[in-house]
């Protein structure tokens, strides 16, 4: 799965074939040898605007954080002329809206591999995962001969000025401002949530006590460990009573909540302050708000292992001292 770029760098390599076509099999299979780790899926819908592209790659550059990636729609023909056409229909698409087309597209790519057993999945989990974390998408369309392996050209998106992040998602119905104030969510004072934004919430604050506890080792999918979540055991055990976490936690109901951030916070720091773990109440604030626009994309059927790499890899930039 993984190459080396010019800078000498680690990229992971996927290959995603959507027009399983047999004449367009040629190329992917020639360009998955020319990078032996990569990772080649064919099959499931994926759709720009109107058009279906015969197949995407993706490079990631791991080693950096954010990783920073590239994806490229490719469009192949039988001759040149084609193909140039056929790719440069895409140069005016909106590159924001493809990423969020494309996530999706992941979803069910995964959930095809799940239920065939695909050993697949955990590799194309890791790049959902690693889009999670939002990094800079650089959106380019490719042309290229079914003959060959290679693109005759590769051009960035018009709206392209600078690498584009792969959750700047449209929320219909909902004003710039507000989406603006939704991913940058100040987790201070008395918030009212509305059902989707507390189950994101509790999402982020049970996997984070998990971290924080070091009690991240499990194989499970989110909905089965969401069920038995480290912190909703040792809740549930307290004789000491945390009430606003109490509440949060095990009692509240998938509607819209009026919390006390400052309460919730200060019962939670608490609670790791018994384990030996001493965190200051401003950098768990801060672990809450950088994690939270993760948590918000966490589906029922992803991953742990690769859930709690992600929330590892956040929390260690503020908290550098834990043990390995």
């Amino acid at each position: 799965m993984r190459t080396e770029n010019a800078r000498g760098e680690s990229t992971s390599v996927y290959l995603f074939q959507v027009d399983s076509a047999k004449e367009n099999r040629h190329f992917f299979e020639g360009m998955r040898d020319a990078s032996p780790e990569s990772v080649y899926f064919r099959g499931r819908d994926f759709k720009v605007g109107p058009w279906t592209p015969d197949g995407v790659r993706v490079d990631l550059e791991n080693v950096v954080s954010p990783p920073q990636c590239s994806l490229v729609l490719i469009e192949l023909e039988p001759s040149e002329p084609m193909a140039l056409r056929s790719s440069r229909k895409y140069l005016h698409e909106n590159s924001v809206d493809i990423c969020a087309g494309f996530i999706q597209y992941l979803d069910r790519v995964i959930e095809d591999c799940d239920s065939r057993a695909d050993p697949r999945e955990t590799k194309i989990a890791f790049l959902r995962h690693a889009l999670a974390q939002n990094p800079p998408v650089t959106v380019k369309t490719a042309a290229a001969l079914r003959s060959s392996t290679t693109f005759l050209e590769e051009t960035p998106l018009t709206d392209q000025t600078s690498s584009v992040r792969a959750h700047e998602t449209p929320h219909y119905n909902v004003s710039a401002e507000q989406r603006a104030g939704r991913e940058q969510q100040v987790l201070r004072g008395i918030l009212k949530l509305d059902g989707e934004e507390s189950k994101a919430l509790r999402r982020c604050v049970m996997i984070l006590d998990a971290v924080i506890q070091q009690r991240d080792h499990t194989g499970a999918n989110f909905h089965s460990w969401r069920l038995k979540a480290p912190l909703k055991n040792q809740l549930t055990r307290m004789i000491e009573k945390s009430p606003t976490l109490e509440r949060f936690i095990l009692h509240q109901q998938n509607s819209g909540i009026t919390i006390d951030l400052e309460a919730l916070l200060s019962e939670l720091i608490e609670l790791w302050a018994k384990d030996g773990k001493q965190i200051d109440l401003e950098v768990a604030r801060k672990l809450a708000e950088d994690y939270l626009p993760t948590a918000r994309k966490i589906r029922p059927h992803d991953k742990m292992k690769l859930i709690f790499e992600s929330a590892n890899l956040q929390a260690g930039r503020l908290i550098e001292d834990r043990p390995q």
